[in-house]
């Protein structure tokens, strides 16, 4: 009998605090824009669960986050010796190349959940991703297999209203700013602005290396064969982040900064 990933890991669900913007972040991907100096600090991802990371190493990734009425912000400080990113329109397959994502359920329950996602060259991606049942998940965290086939649904076809983001190259890489709009976000909760409150949120890097050995993988448009390095902040299944609600780690919007210069917990 198999362990389940999350009992071999130990896992326990992730807590960030957040803490309220002095400054609004001007949605630029400036690297110096001083905004960002007080946000709170996720210093690294993790490589995903499962045989789909067997063999890669996390690239170094930090993720920033600060929050003010109007917006959840979400910055993305990406290091990478090789930009692959052949999706630049809006809802093309960016996760198809290397992007940034940021998973939200405002309410906590699964039922509603908002997938945004910015790539290298300026593609974005958001869908909502709809239950309409109770979530049910497996051992892993993964949605079972009744509710995948009857009551899940994704609407492509929705845009984020309000939704900002920005991108930049830099030495060491680029970086993906996402500002994520209250009066969009909150509509579930009857809510339009941003006050001290719990969310529900995963963040996710994926990187499409070059790799050549018998892992499973795609062809890009010169035939090189690339593989998924997925990394996320709460651990799920390697390719699932989208069936995986209940995986989700919670944020936590406060008024002060953080006691603590990483205050993820795992």
């Amino acid at each position: 009998i198999s362990t389940p990933l999350f009992a071999q890991t130990a896992q326990r669900l992730p807590v960030l605090e957040v803490p309220r913007a002095g400054l609004a972040p001007s949605t630029t991907a400036n690297p110096f824009d001083p905004a960002w100096r007080g946000a709170a600090r996720l210093d690294s991802l993790d490589l995903a669960l499962g045989e789909g990371s067997k063999g890669l190493k996390p690239l170094p990734t930090q993720v920033w986050a600060l929050w003010d009425e109007k917006f959840l912000y979400a910055r993305f400080v990406c290091e990478d010796t090789e930009i692959y990113a052949p999706f630049s329109g809006r809802d093309e397959p960016i996760y198809q190349g290397d992007c940034a994502e940021v998973f939200l359920d405002v309410v906590g329950d699964g039922r509603q959940v908002v997938e945004l996602q910015l790539s290298p060259s300026g593609g974005i991606f958001d869908q909502q991703i709809l239950l309409t049942a109770e979530a049910k998940s497996d051992e892993n965290l993964v949605l079972t297999q009744d509710v995948l086939s009857r009551d899940f649904w994704t609407d492509l076809g929705w845009n984020m209203k309000g939704l900002q983001t920005a991108w930049a190259k830099t030495p060491k890489g680029w970086i993906a700013d996402f500002a994520i709009p209250a009066e969009s976000a909150l509509r579930r909760r009857g809510l339009k602005t941003f006050a001290p409150m719990t969310l529900r949120a995963n963040f996710l890097r994926y990187d499409w290396a070059p790799d050549n050995t018998d892992a499973w993988g795609i062809k890009d448009a010169t035939g090189q064969k690339r593989r998924l390095n997925a990394h996320n902040w709460a651990s799920v299944k390697h390719g699932s982040p989208h069936i995986s609600p209940q995986a989700m780690g919670f944020l936590k919007l406060i008024e002060s900064a953080p006691t603590e210069p990483s205050p993820a917990t795992r």
